[in-house]
């Protein structure tokens, strides 16, 4: 029987990527194929303590001589895992910008690239369009109900679209979620951050080359659930490996989601300049705000 690794990038995985790529191979396996979720690199802030308790179950190497890899949450294959044959790459759901003609033109529908609020809704309309709603396990489900929330900012984000919502309300009646999940949730992100910010910047950070930059410019994100006072009175902690690494053109986001507001820190005039240039942002001591809320590949795909 062929083996199918769903996977998706090497250095780090969000609650996004996690969900998908432990629900879409249930799926797989449900529909009678031999699908093993890898995902080799570090679990981000996102996949908190209550979301790890959910009983998490993937591999983080890939078993040996897989015949087809599909990728969730990815589309750039430059930070794809490691063990990823391009050549036996046979899926893609990604909700990131930037190389769609290049996957349809390879894959056709097998490339389900849109810019949605969450990677996790495509794979809850898989189940739906497989007739697999009903057999979808409680931790598949609940993992993508909390990714479409987190990837959403709550519902706060103007990429949040009709299928996110739908999606969300109907995985909550397989999800098992209590109701205070939420709270506990945001509780233990902003304690994890607060600890040890630093170490959570590093762990979220992606490195992109933009127009106007001879390098690359180097975005660390770091999602509170209320991000002004930290912004303020704390941010050295957190753009402390930004200005330790390779790139001199750095850049902080940090959401802020009960203002539903998005705060950049960058010391660099150019960064700032382009920011401007292509957003409109206005910096003061080296602070912009951004209303409403937006997430990372948002500012990305402004900067391209």
């Amino acid at each position: 029987m062929e083996t199918i690794v769903v996977t998706s990038g090497e250095r780090w995985v969000d609650i996004d990527a996690v969900a998908c790529a432990i629900a879409y191979t249930e799926l797989l396996n449900l529909l009678g194929r031999n699908a093993t979720a890898v995902l080799p690199g570090l679990l981000n802030n996102s996949v908190t303590p209550f979301v790890r308790a959910l009983g998490l179950s993937y591999e983080t190497t890939c078993p040996p001589n897989p015949q087809s890899f599909v990728l969730v949450d990815i589309s750039n294959s430059e930070f794809f895992a490691e063990c990823v044959d391009l050549a036996r790459v046979t899926e893609i759901f990604d909700h990131h910008s930037g190389f769609e003609a290049y996957w349809r033109e390879r894959l056709g529908e097998k490339a389900q690239i849109e810019m949605i609020g969450a990677c996790a809704t495509f794979i809850w309309e898989a189940y739906l369009r497989r007739g697999m709603a009903n057999r979808i396990s409680p931790c598949s489900a609940a993992l993508l109900a909390i990714a479409i929330v987190s990837n959403t900012l709550n519902f706060n984000l103007p990429l949040t679209s009709e299928r996110d919502l739908t999606a969300y309300q109907q995985l909550l009646a397989h999800a098992q979620l209590p109701s205070d999940w939420l709270k506990n949730y945001s509780g233990e992100q902003d304690a994890a951050s607060l600890a040890d910010p630093a170490a959570v910047v590093l762990n979220d950070t992606k490195e992109e080359r933009v127009p106007g930059l001879d390098r690359p410019l180097v975005i660390g994100q770091l999602e509170l659930w209320d991000g002004k006072s930290f912004s303020k009175h704390h941010r050295n902690l957190a753009i402390a490996p930004l200005r330790n690494n390779s790139s001199p053109y750095w850049l902080l986001h940090t959401p802020s989601i009960s203002e539903k507001r998005s705060y950049l820190i960058t010391e660099h005039p150019q960064v700032q300049a382009l920011l401007k240039q292509r957003m409109g942002t206005i910096f003061h001591d080296n602070t912009a705000v951004l209303e409403p809320l937006v997430l990372r590949k948002m500012i990305l795909k402004s900067l391209q």
